[in-house]
């Protein structure tokens, strides 16, 4: 909803979201260059926070959390200037696998030149609980 999808959106596919057994699988799909907009898995009445990792399929990342600022990072999308309070990243290729840094904390994924295609894998997954650093984000 923030009218910059070429830049800061993603597309996917949710295989499965299970509160009962506690498991999720997602499959998303990033433009090169593309961001998923920084954002947190919180706590909600009955669910614990979401907990996932990543594997990348095709194309590469950036996987932004917590930690000591990356050298050299790549030019972010001009829209999420002022809403990205991480600056540690991972540079993930295909086959590489990477959990989030810690429960609760604010994390995105940047695509490479290529684009990026990533399963993910995690905790159930409650929409009450996402928060978003950029208050103009629609869910």
């Amino acid at each position: 909803g923030l009218g910059d999808f070429e830049n800061t959106g993603m597309g996917g596919i949710f295989w499965v979201n299970d509160s009962i057994h506690n498991y999720f699988g997602h499959e998303i799909y990033l433009l090169p260059n593309q961001m998923i907009v920084e954002h947190a898995h919180m706590p909600t009445p009955g669910h614990a926070a979401k907990f996932e990792s990543w594997l990348v399929r095709n194309g590469s990342c950036y996987n932004y959390s917590i930690g000591d600022s990356t050298a050299n990072p790549p030019q972010l999308p001009e829209s999420q200037k002022g809403f990205i309070t991480v600056s540690h990243f991972t540079e993930m290729k295909v086959g590489d696998i990477l959990p989030l840094a810690q429960i609760e904390s604010k994390h995105f994924l940047f695509a490479g030149d290529n684009g990026l295609i990533v399963t993910e894998f995690g905790s159930y997954h409650d929409g009450a609980g996402l928060r978003f650093t950029n208050p103009g984000v629609k869910f």
